[in-house]
């Protein structure tokens, strides 16, 4: 019997994210093996793995049925890696930019006032 394909938005929020994740830490890894033997990209890689294993936690809690604990874990993992990314590459401002604002959007209908509060503060720091 096939597996379902989770129907709950917060389910499909996180896969697609931990999908986004786990495919740009194999596109830096083939660019370290192939073109550039930099440190910086090692660094990169360092940081996406630590959000993958972010959105994995992420994903179990949402499947155990603790969503708000899921949402502060994704929201950590895109939270906490954007400045470091963006430290390393100016370049990808733009694009993390919407990833701090799908981190807001994500936490409104699963967080009580104060954790929300506290995803907010965390989305206008980084």
């Amino acid at each position: 019997m096939a597996s379902e394909a989770p129907t709950d938005p917060l389910l499909r929020i996180i896969r697609h994210n931990l999908f986004a994740a786990i495919g740009a830490l194999a596109m830096l890894a083939f660019v370290y093996a192939i073109a550039v033997r930099s440190g910086w990209v090692l660094v990169l890689i360092a940081i996406i793995c630590g959000v993958v294993a972010l959105l994995t936690s992420a994903w179990r809690q949402a499947r155990a049925g603790r969503r708000a604990r899921a949402v502060g874990l994704s929201c950590a993992a895109n939270l906490g890696s954007a400045p470091f990314i963006v430290a390393i590459v100016p370049e990808v401002l733009t694009p993390l930019a919407l990833v701090v604002v799908l981190q807001v959007v994500l936490a409104t209908d699963f967080l009580s006032q104060r954790q929300f509060t506290v995803v907010v503060s965390s989305a206008f720091a980084s």
